[in-house]
């Protein structure tokens, strides 16, 4: 009867802590591109931007058709958080770390001291390429 407890007991640890980490960590930023769109992409913090709330553990970033978008806090990129992305017409676009490789992904290029977030949507040879010749935009 004591055997069978403690396996019990350490099937249900086993479980638990399986379910704890395939758990996603912190709030969603979903990033949201123009259809069709290829390129650069800055977020930018500016008091003159638009204010992006958390609703239902996600912040919704909408890419303007020029590649900038001005938010008035960086908040959601500050803590930790599980990025996913789409187009305005809701078909998904796959984030880089998930394994894109010719196929159209969002990257994170990363983040600059003057408050900017920076990304690039297209394969990775075009995200390649912009390195090469654009990466001083990044700096």
């Amino acid at each position: 009867m004591i055997r069978r407890f403690a396996r019990l007991i350490g099937a249900t640890m086993i479980l638990f802590m399986v379910g704890a980490c395939s758990e996603k960590r912190g709030p969603t930023v979903n990033i949201v591109v123009p259809t069709g769109f290829r390129g650069f992409v800055t977020i930018a913090e500016d008091r003159s931007g638009i204010e992006v709330p958390l609703q239902a553990d996600e912040y919704s970033y909408s890419i303007e058709t020029n590649g900038i978008l001005k938010v008035r806090t960086l908040e959601g990129f500050l803590r930790p958080h599980y990025t996913d992305a789409i187009f305005a017409d809701g078909s998904r676009l796959a984030v880089a770390a998930e394994g894109a490789t010719d196929q159209v992904a969002l990257y994170e290029l990363g983040a600059s001291s003057s408050r900017k977030i920076f990304l690039f949507v297209g394969t990775r040879q075009e995200k390649d390429q912009f390195m090469k010749t654009s990466y001083h935009l990044i700096r």
